[in-house]
């Protein structure tokens, strides 16, 4: 089985990692841009998941992204290497050919305007927050146990946690904006949760 996946993307990450808990061998293939016991089977408690769960797709993965963009879209060997890892060298020269067009609409699409991002930012303050104030209670987001949730949010933080289990080798990021941005929540008591979460239930990358 094959997972298409842009290999930088936190919502792809969500995929991998489901496909990895449940022991399912599959074939990451990278694509140019242009989950089932992790589900309480009670339907109280599935909606609980499915709710909070959207929510911080919107609240975290939307954000992180709208706000890593607005500087890093001027990095396009960077861009280029979270598109295209593990490509071959045609492909990547054709991403760099087209990034022109795809940083416009990126921007367009994601970033919008400095107030947006401003928005973005607090947003994405007041999610980990009331995330910190609820794992101050618990473990797990939702039960008592590793659930759909928190594979999900857990995945839309790897960006800022970057595991050794996550399946893109980041290397350092170029810009100090965004570097900023992440360090502000490298000790954050989510960040810590989130590290927890990829070691205790996540495969390890295989190496070469």
């Amino acid at each position: 089985m094959k997972l298409l996946v842009f290999p930088h993307s936190h919502f792809c990450e969500k995929a991998h990692w489901a496909l990895d808990f449940k022991g399912i061998p599959f074939e990451p293939v990278a694509v140019m841009p242009g989950l089932h016991l992790l589900t309480p089977a009670d339907n109280e408690t599935r909606d609980a998941c499915v709710a909070l769960e959207q929510s911080m797709d919107a609240r975290l993965g939307e954000n992180i992204r709208c706000i890593l963009y607005q500087t890093l879209i001027d990095y396009p060997k960077f861009i280029g290497h979270c598109f295209t890892y593990p490509m071959p060298r045609l492909k990547r020269l054709a991403f760099y050919l087209i990034y022109p067009v795809l940083r416009r609409k990126i921007y367009q699409t994601y970033v919008i305007s400095d107030a947006f991002v401003d928005g973005a930012r607090r947003n994405f303050d007041l999610a980990m927050n009331e995330l910190e104030q609820r794992l101050s209670q618990q473990e797990y987001l939702v039960t008592d146990q590793f659930t759909r949730t928190d594979l999900s949010v857990a995945s839309m933080l790897s960006l800022i946690v970057v595991p050794r289990e996550h399946p893109l080798p980041w290397g350092e990021l170029p810009d100090p904006k965004a570097k900023a941005f992440l360090d502000q929540y490298r000790d954050h008591r989510v960040s810590d949760w989130v590290r927890k979460m990829y070691r205790d239930h996540r495969l390890p990358t295989p190496t070469d």
